[in-house]
């Protein structure tokens, strides 16, 4: 059995720019918050705008060169580092431009700690030592579809059950796009395939909302110990079906969002932390915070023919054709239609 491969799959638009400013959250992490314009950009007016006076069919192949180049042959950490990945060009990739996609490998792992390593069969004999500037590796596949003639495309990562760097190999898309100062708007996607049962089941029963926000006309408490108190509203008594809130072309996080604000009045993106508790299509109760409502959705694992069975990695051939047949369900289940313009 091994590792066990996953796939994350999600739709994207892009708006453009019109300021950002940033926050420190919980933790002391930064946070870029970005005002756009409403409207939701078409890709081919985008790369056009990108690299102009290429034709089209080098659009693809100039956004692959350029997203490998600014790694710069070295690892991105995140904010706390503690994972680190990198694309570098002498990694597995593949551009179609007959099909508007690119794929590929990235690398990438835990790094920022010492990492002792030894032999399974030898506790005592330390073999090696990672340190903190070092990175832990795995490879990792990743698709994009990028239509032209739209404003909606797909991007897929792979990762394991008990390691992924999908949320950095996001931000760090996101973080390209914003230096050409589009937003890339990211949201979890099942197939229909793998979702139908989940979504028709499963459904939020309650909402906490933990908030660290003091009322300003309120005293300062004179007990210490309550100068840094949490309150929590329970907002109870819900049946919110999954049916009803993961659908394609909707912003879940937004929609939640916005009727909490209706019935408690508040959440403040900063200081306020909501808990969704759900069960899922088997009655077995969890929960998650809002800012990660994805988890809530059920995984895709991979089968075992479409990974290594020595390395465990991914089979990087068999998963662009794996893939390419879940892209082709999914245009049918979008409804789109290719136009054949060669101006476009």
């Amino acid at each position: 059995m091994g590792h066990t491969l996953k796939l994350d799959i999600y739709y994207f638009e892009l708006k453009e720019i019109i300021s950002t400013r940033e926050t420190l959250v919980r933790g002391g992490e930064k946070r870029r918050y970005h005002k756009t314009k409403d409207e939701i950009l078409n890709f081919y007016d985008v790369f056009s705008r990108m690299y102009v006076g290429e034709k089209r069919g080098k659009f693809l192949e100039l956004f692959l060169k350029d997203f490998i180049s600014s790694f710069n042959n070295a690892f991105v950490s995140n904010q706390s580092n503690t994972q680190a990945i990198s694309v570098t060009d002498n990694l597995y990739k593949s551009v179609s431009i007959r099909n508007n996609v690119i794929s590929g490998e990235f690398i990438g792992g835990q790094t920022g700690i010492d990492v002792d390593i030894y032999k399974t069969n030898n506790a005592i004999a330390k073999k090696d030592t990672l340190d903190r500037d070092s990175v832990a590796s795995l490879s990792y596949y990743y698709k994009i579809w990028i239509p032209y003639d739209s404003n909606t495309g797909i991007v897929m990562v792979q990762s394991y059950t008990k390691s992924a760097c999908t949320t950095l190999f996001k931000e760090k898309l996101e973080s390209w796009f914003e230096e050409k100062n589009y937003q890339l708007c990211l949201y979890k996607f099942i197939p229909k395939q793998y979702i139908e049962k989940y979504k028709r089941n499963g459904y939020i029963y309650k909402i906490q909302i933990f908030t660290k926000r003091r009322n300003t006309d309120m005293l300062e408490p004179n007990y210490s110990p309550f100068a840094k108190a949490k309150s929590r509203v329970l907002i109870d008594n819900l049946k919110i079906y999954f049916n009803e809130l993961f659908s394609f072309g909707e912003d879940f996080v937004s929609k939640i969002t916005s009727d909490i604000k209706q019935i408690y009045g508040g959440n403040n993106e900063i200081y306020d932390e909501p808990i969704l508790y759900y069960k899922d299509e088997n009655g077995r109760k969890a929960h998650s915070k809002l800012s990660n409502i994805e988890s809530m959705l059920p995984t895709i694992v991979l089968d075992d023919d479409l990974k290594d069975t020595k390395t465990q990695k991914p089979l990087f051939v068999e998963l662009d054709k794996f893939t390419n047949r879940i892209l082709e369900r999914i245009k049918e289940e979008i409804g789109y239609t290719p136009i054949e313009n060669e101006n476009i």
